[in-house]
């Protein structure tokens, strides 16, 4: 897992991908607490102005996105799109829909259902359609309706495909900042120290 932000994030701000929140998926989901990770990222995307696109998976069928995240959005944020598909993949539609209404495209922060089908695809379809995006999938915000820790054993990463802990999101505490700066500044001392010796 990269546990790093990268300058590209940092500078060009990014999309959050929510994939098939809706209550038939959900419902069958082994950890149902990534829930509560999934609306924590819809409040971090919208507490940093970047885009929201939520993918509904037939949802003349499925139903619409779980209230806990509409909630969030409707009426409250504009910088939110939702685009529906048919297949795992939602890659196509994502790219389509920041083109059309010029949400941010070079950053993608995936999140939702099913870890091994549409997390999976559309990750890596956003990648592999567009050569200069990065794409980071949020371990705790995805979950499967089968063994989770072999669903993440089996999703590829990539260069460009990066799992997460949401613990990327946590400032660093100044006090241990300030500590590793000084167990670095000894460690090039006496490194310095070292050298000059032999």
């Amino acid at each position: 897992m990269k546990q790093q932000t990268t300058a590209l994030e940092l500078k060009s701000g990014g999309t959050l991908v929510i994939i098939d929140m809706q209550a038939p998926f959900i419902r069958h989901c082994t950890n149902q607490q990534f829930i509560a990770a999934v609306v924590d990222q819809v409040k971090l995307a919208i507490s940093r102005g970047w885009g929201i696109v939520i993918v509904e998976v037939k949802p003349w069928a499925y139903g619409p996105t779980i209230k806990a995240i509409m909630e969030l959005l409707e009426g409250q944020y504009d910088r939110y799109k939702i685009v529906q598909k048919e297949g795992d993949d939602g890659s196509q539609h994502v790219l389509e829909v920041c083109q059309a209404t010029q949400l941010p495209d070079l950053f993608f922060r995936v999140t939702g259902v099913l870890i091994g089908a549409c997390v999976k695809s559309t990750a890596w379809g956003l990648c592999t359609r567009k050569h200069d995006c990065f794409v980071r999938v949020i371990k705790e915000a995805c979950a499967t309706n089968g063994d989770t820790a072999a669903a993440w054993a089996a999703f590829k990463e990539g260069p460009r495909v990066a799992v997460s802990s949401n613990s990327i999101d946590i400032k660093p505490n100044p006090i241990f900042q300030q500590i590793k700066l000084k167990i670095t500044s000894l460690f090039s001392l006496l490194m310095e120290t070292l050298y000059e010796t032999f």
